[in-house]
């Protein structure tokens, strides 16, 4: 009986470290196939940053390639616009003015747009032999091309004077147009 038990409990410590060997290769396995997983996770999230970097790198390549032709095109541009004659420079200028007259003339005939009426003091010779509706006409014309006049002149003393240092005021322009109407009158009259 001894025996028999001897051999029983041999047999039972056999089992028991069958069963701990067992466990301990699962345990084994099961730490293996964790980081096994722990370095698949590794190594995608360090390919995801080198892909990441080198996206990354490209763009900011591609940013810096764009901006330096850029730089270039205006270096060239300017370097171009330097070596313009005198003439198309001042052909530029005019152009430029001539894209702006619209809203120049805009300006200027905000003047006229304040008139609210028109009177004529001198009508020469207007009996009826001495054509007076074409006299009139030509009266109207007379006052009509006075007023565009100094709607055209009006911007362009205004300028005059703030270069030399005078303020013209529409009463001060108007007066200077006035006199400068009747010394073109007496010429034509010497004439």
């Amino acid at each position: 009986m001894l025996a028999s038990e001897n051999v029983l409990a041999q047999k039972e410590r056999s089992a028991a470290e069958r069963e701990g060997e067992i466990a301990w290769m699962r345990q084994e396995q099961d730490l293996a196939r964790e980081n096994a997983r722990v370095q698949t996770d590794v190594d995608t999230v360090l390919a995801k940053a080198k892909a990441e970097a080198t996206a990354t790198a490209t763009a900011a390549s591609a940013e810096k390639a764009r901006m330096e032709a850029e730089a270039d095109g205006r270096t060239a541009l300017n370097k171009a616009e330097n070596l313009l004659s005198d003439s198309v420079i001042r052909m530029r200028l005019e152009e430029r003015k001539l894209d702006r007259l619209p809203e120049i003339m805009a300006q200027m005939m905000k003047p006229v747009e304040k008139i609210e009426s028109i009177r004529i003091n001198q009508i020469g010779g207007a009996g009826p032999g001495a054509g007076g509706s074409d006299t009139a006409e030509n009266a109207f014309g007379a006052a009509m091309e006075q007023i565009l006049g100094m709607a055209v002149r009006l911007p362009a003393m205004k300028q005059m004077g703030a270069e030399i240092g005078l303020d013209f005021d529409p009463n001060l322009a108007g007066r200077t147009a006035d006199y400068a109407n009747r010394i073109k009158s007496k010429d034509k009259g010497k004439a």
